[in-house]
Order: structure tokens, then sequence, then C-alpha cells
């Protein structure tokens, strides 16, 4: 008897183990490559203004910022690049729900 639940209590760790394996953290936005990270971030609904050149756009480290501080207040003079911002972090929030990684 005391086999049998050993055996038992080691199959339902095995099966808990593999439960946890599946629920992994999301991937790092901040750490994509950029063109990938580009099409998340469209995919998630932004839409890249006409005029903003994406070798300009320093995407990576403004995902980076609002991942550290989701509601981080970033001041631009440019009406396009404050929209931008906004649909960026609408994003980012999406993505990661309540689980950002804020390093």
């Amino acid at each position: 008897m005391k086999r049998f639940l050993l055996i038992l209590l080691a199959g339902l760790f095995v099966l808990f183990l593999f439960g946890c394996a599946g629920k992994g953290e999301l991937p790092r936005l901040s750490l994509m490559d950029k063109d990938v990270l580009l099409e998340k971030l469209t995919e998630l609904g932004v839409k890249i203004p006409e005029g903003l050149s994406t070798e300009d756009f320093k995407v990576n480290e403004l995902v980076a910022e609002l991942e550290k501080e989701p509601d981080k207040v970033f001041v631009a003079d440019w009406t396009n690049l404050t929209d931008l911002t906004e649909q960026v972090r609408t994003a980012v929030k999406l993505y990661y729900g309540d689980k950002l990684p804020l390093e």
C-alpha cells in the first residue's frame, strides 16, 4: 500500500511539473528584433504614422520604458508621436495583461 501511494504521489508530482512548464513567461517585447516587434505591435493595433521613419523610431527603447513603468508620461511636440506612444502603451498593456515584467 505504501508503494502504491508513493507511486501515485510521484505521478501527481510529475503531472504538476508538466502543468507548470506550459505556463512560461511571455517573450519580452523589448528584446524582440525590431521588425518582429513592429509586426507584433501592428497585430496589437498600433498604427505607425506616415512620415515616421521606422529606422529612426527607437521602438525597442520605448517599449522597454513602458515595460518598466507602464504609466510613464512622455512629452512630445508632434501630435502623431504622442498618439503613437499611447498606442504602444496600450499594446504593451494588452500583450502582458497583468503580468508586466517591471524591472
